[in-house]
């Protein structure tokens, strides 16, 4: 018993151990229970067509638009292979543990060791997390280079020098543009973290600033003008803003559009409005690519009603939370589909809800340093589903703040009562020998 305990006090052992245990879990879920290339539909088929568009040099059109590119230029590298769903499954493998890994990182950074160990563990175990490996979806290279990236920025705000902070705050640029081409939402989360790079100048220097901004602009300036290339107009790195704006002002189910001029025909139904019972439909006679007349389609709905428009985006942020299926799982039926129902439930009251004790016992230590940029993430998450609508899976990338947070909760609470119980029981088989 006491080389039992020897071992788990041996913190390289137990690093060691969460690490076998993230890989064995996603292997097996990966590889056995739930093969990607099992579950093309939907969303999965779109990534896919346009993975595979794009490794056979097949030209895209104004309707590949709709989807930041991000995606499936990152899953097209598989289909470069003889063997494409193989390398799919081990990208997707790969890179979330080392998701796991840079959620160690930064919490060791940020807190501790302690904590850090608590996060690899918590991250390591996460179905959520897991459960978009075996899906051709954003999630997974997303959380991938979102905690590259976050990682990059608590990096650059210890750096020493003003040359180090400089070299991380490039890196965290090209990072944050590589982000964005997957999930334009995080420009938000971009945006803020600039402003309070700014407002910290003093210790994070304004030049550092500078670095970051030209780390980002050259690739954000190619997504753009792959979106001109599509449209033939100047715009953002996809074109589903208006639709998605317009989807959370009106809170409609059915959308069919019916784009005449080009012969292309779409039906969109949100997950949340199915959930929740949306029963107002509409139709367009233009595509959902037209993101600026979707943004004024959206804006109507708001003058109609603005204490309703009010109502609707207190409500998405409740539907990031307590909408407790997160899609495409929530579709698949038998055990799969009640293991995630159920475990978002469990992480909801175990892991974010607590997360936020910290900035309220803590206030200085949080307010006043780079831990407030944790929750500055998590409020970036908020204000997109405020303007557009609010989705569980939209939330999952971000529950790594909420993990690194309970980490750190649960490390200073339970390392001494910890340390005392291994006390005891060492004292325990010690007077048994004797």
């Amino acid at each position: 018993m006491e080389r039992f305990i020897k071992v788990f006090k041996n913190k390289k052992t137990i690093f060691i151990l969460i690490l076998l245990l993230a890989f064995l879990l996603r292997f097996y879920y990966i590889f056995v229970v739930h093969p990607p290339e099992r579950f093309i539909y939907s969303d999965m088929q779109g990534y896919y067509d346009r993975a595979l568009k794009i490794s056979h040099g097949m030209p895209q059109n104004i309707a590949d638009s709709l989807t930041a590119p991000g995606t499936h230029y990152f899953y097209s590298i598989c289909f470069y292979t003889g063997h494409p769903f193989l390398m799919l499954k081990l990208m997707n493998l790969f890179i979330s543990i080392l998701s796991c890994y840079f959620i160690f990182l930064i919490t060791k950074e940020m807190f501790s060791r302690r904590a850090a160990l608590i996060a690899f563990f918590i991250s390591s175990i996460n179905f959520l997390f897991i459960d978009f490996t075996g899906y051709i979806l954003s999630e997974t290279p997303f959380i991938f280079f979102f905690s590259l990236l976050f990682y990059l920025m608590i990096k650059s705000t210890k750096a020493s020098n003003v040359s180090n902070k400089c070299i991380f705050l490039t890196l965290a640029g090209l990072c944050s543009s590589i982000a964005v081409a997957i999930r334009p939402g995080i420009l938000i989360f971009i945006l803020l973290f600039i402003l309070w790079n700014l407002i910290n100048w003093k210790k994070q220097k304004v030049v550092s600033t500078l670095f970051f901004v030209l780390g980002y602009l050259p690739i954000y300036a190619l997504l753009t003008f792959h979106t001109y290339q599509l449209t033939g107009n100047t715009g953002f790195v996809s074109t589903n803003g208006g639709l998605n704006f317009y989807q959370g002002r009106s809170h409609v189910k059915d959308i069919r559009f019916n784009d005449l001029q080009r012969g292309f025909q779409f039906f969109f139904a949100s997950p949340v409005a199915v959930q929740k019972g949306y029963d107002f439909n509409t139709s367009f006679d233009f595509g959902p690519y037209e993101s600026s007349r979707l943004f004024e389609e959206g804006m109507k709905e708001v003058r109609k009603d603005i204490p309703r428009t009010v109502s609707f985006s207190l409500e998405h942020i409740l539907d990031l939370l307590h909408t407790t299926v997160i899609w495409p799982s929530c579709c698949a039926g038998g055990s799969i589909e009640k293991v995630v129902k159920y475990f978002n439930i469990f992480f909801i009251y175990i892991i974010i809800l607590p997360s936020i004790i910290p900035i309220l016992t803590s206030f200085k230590r949080f307010a006043f340093s780079n831990a407030l940029l944790l929750y500055i993430a998590l409020g970036s998450n908020i204000i997109v589903a405020m303007i557009y609508y609010g989705d569980p899976r939209f939330r999952v990338p971000f529950d790594m703040f909420s993990i690194i947070l309970t980490a750190y909760l649960l490390s200073v609470i339970s390392f001494n009562q910890l340390k005392y119980n291994i006390g005891l029981i060492r004292t325990y088989f010690h007077s048994k020998k004797v």
